[in-house]
């Protein structure tokens, strides 16, 4: 308890500095904190919209290697006005993947619960946007192998039931944007051609 109390803290009083360089500082574990800590992800701050976090996200693909993602993306990340995300303890957002009919270039398309983020901690917040861009940008279908006991960004509802630390995420973060991680899957967008819209009531959560 003391450990997660000492988390919150750090994450949550840091500064927010504004990346304006491709290098960052790496994480690592503060044996005098001990705490894991990344101050890369200090840049969404606890009144951040679900909006800061595609900001991340593209950042972050940078950290790993990938470049490109995002370029010339229609991005639609508001808060949901659909009862069923507010009122459900199952999930807390949802994505349409391969929305308006084309995936080049494709929309980011998330709708989130401001209930459920209000009272989200940034973890949860992290693993949250990365499962639903995963949805919309990656194609990725849920996956529910747990190889080690290590679950993957993609599982089904891991930010709402499960205990998730910023270390668990920093380490399942880099499987995720390679697609290396158990159990990958990906979405179908129509049954011939894999531009068609697969639908836009689909919604994957």
């Amino acid at each position: 308890m003391k450990k997660i109390l000492i988390l919150g803290l750090v994450l949550f009083t840091a500064s927010c500095t504004k990346d304006s360089s491709p290098s960052f500082t790496p994480a690592e574990f503060d044996p005098n904190l001990e705490v894991f800590t990344d101050p890369f992800y200090d840049q969404v701050g606890p009144d951040a919209h679900p909006r800061d976090y595609w900001d991340l996200y593209k950042k972050d693909s940078r950290r790993e290697g990938i470049d490109g993602y995002g370029e010339g993306w229609t991005t639609s990340i508001e808060w949901s006005t659909d009862n069923s995300v507010e009122l459900s303890p199952d999930y807390a957002g949802y994505a349409v993947p391969c929305a308006f009919g084309t995936r080049t270039p494709p929309s980011v398309y998330v709708r989130i619960s401001k209930d459920a983020w209000d009272n989200y901690s940034k973890v949860r917040r992290l693993i949250l946007m990365y499962h639903e861009f995963g949805h919309a940008y990656n194609f990725y279908d849920h996956s529910e192998d747990v190889p080690n006991g290590q679950y993957p960004i993609m599982y089904p509802s891991l930010g709402v039931h499960l205990e998730t630390t910023l270390k668990d995420f920093v380490e399942i973060k880099s499987q995720f944007f390679k697609g290396t991680f158990e159990g990958a899957q990906y979405l179908v967008c129509g049954e011939a051609d894999p531009g068609l819209v697969r639908g836009n009531d689909l919604k994957c959560h």
